[in-house]
């Protein structure tokens, strides 16, 4: 299983996520690491998400996560005091130090990207065949698209977001088009209107 994200929350758990499905091969979704393959990229199965309270000493497997194959990202919104994890089933968020989760995305598809402020905007992109990215304003209660008219192409393939620091309303994405060709880089600077 491979490392493809670590957390920390503001009581300083420790959490680590295995998985990485950005791009994957073979019929169960995932590769052999070290093969090459000529018709697919690589991925790699994992089995969910690990929790330490002793500075990394030990790790303990969260329950509710046990099913999770991709962890694709992770952030702790310390504002809110959540714990936000993309998944290969979409965004999941806990406010209990990890010990359940529900599902935060608008719906269950493969979440690829989180970002969230140091004021608890949320914002994360899913990709299926069409890539779509959401933001929420009111800690994660609610998410509304970035796509559309005014907005981000609908037609992207891969949808990045950044939140600028000193400036959470600022809001930077970087799309490829349905080709998975530059589209280009996109600025709003009132939360996601373009």
């Amino acid at each position: 299983s491979a490392v493809s994200a670590i957390v920390q929350d503001n009581t300083g758990a420790l959490y680590v996520g295995t998985g990485d499905g950005m791009a994957t091969a073979s019929s169960d979704g995932f590769a052999s690491p070290g093969v090459k393959n000529t018709y697919y990229t690589y991925g790699i199965k994992g089995d969910g998400l690990y929790k330490s309270t002793d500075n990394g000493a030990s790790f303990t497997r969260l329950p509710d996560s046990e099913d999770w194959e991709e962890i694709n990202a992770m952030k702790f919104d310390s504002y809110n005091n959540k714990l936000y994890v993309a998944t290969d089933i979409g965004l999941m968020v806990s406010s209990d130090g990890g010990n359940s989760f529900t599902m935060a995305s608008a719906q269950p598809i493969k979440c690829t990207d989180i970002k969230v402020s140091g004021t608890g905007i949320v914002t994360y992109c899913n990709a299926t065949n069409i890539a779509n990215a959401y933001i929420s304003t009111d800690g994660g209660a609610s998410f509304n698209s970035l796509c559309g008219t005014n907005k981000l192409p609908a037609n992207a393939s891969r949808i990045s977001l950044a939140i600028a620091p000193t400036c959470p309303d600022m809001i930077y994405a970087l799309v490829a088009d349905a080709n998975g060709r530059f589209a280009g880089v996109y600025q709003s600077r009132n939360q996601g209107e373009l």
